[in-house]
């Protein structure tokens, strides 16, 4: 709804605008257009300016509301994101550990480590380069990637049937990750 409404208000300004811009006036002289403009058509003009950036301004608004969104607002603490992460990959490494692991919940959880904090850390980015500079952000997300390939390669050799490659797999990202601190400033 409030889409449509933010449409209408810039249809509706630039119509009017654009209506009252091009109307003819006829004046003497050149000087005389522009006064006898503006007395005829100048206030729907500025009227329809008005609507425009009206508009403009709520689809502004409405783009930073849906930029905050819930994965947003969680990726504002990347150390609560990082020690889910952590949490989550101690989890798939338990669950590759018992005798027979059970591959569905293992890959699920993969999945949602990848489609969570460590989406959420990348997502970070500009936060944590202007807290921290890029150089010590480049080198924290080096390391959760490194992290990721590791799961991600779990993930697969699990899939592909050989339990003991995803262990070995998720040793090596647990490794990675359980040693990872957040850059300091």
């Amino acid at each position: 709804m409030q889409m449509i409404i933010q449409f209408a208000l810039l249809g509706l300004g630039i119509g009017l605008s654009g209506y009252s811009a091009a109307r003819p006036v006829e004046a003497a002289s050149q000087s005389g257009r522009i006064s006898v403009w503006l007395s005829q058509s100048g206030l729907l003009f500025f009227i329809g300016i008005a609507l425009i950036i009206a508009a403009a301004v709520l689809m502004r608004r409405q783009a930073a509301a849906l930029a905050q969104s819930p994965l947003e607002a969680a990726a504002s603490d990347p150390s609560e994101l990082l020690a889910a992460l952590k949490e989550g990959a101690a989890e798939v490494l338990d669950g590759l550990r018992q005798d027979e692991p059970r591959t569905q919940p293992i890959c699920d959880r993969i999945d949602g480590l990848r489609d969570g904090p460590i989406q959420a850390l990348v997502e970070c980015k500009d936060s944590m380069v202007a807290r921290h500079g890029m150089l010590a952000y480049a080198q924290f997300i080096s390391e959760v990637s490194a992290g990721e390939r590791n799961l991600n390669r779990a993930w697969s050799t699990l899939v592909d049937g050989y339990p003991a490659e995803a262990l070995s797999a998720a040793e090596r990202a647990n490794e990675r990750l359980r040693s990872l601190e957040l850059p300091t400033s």
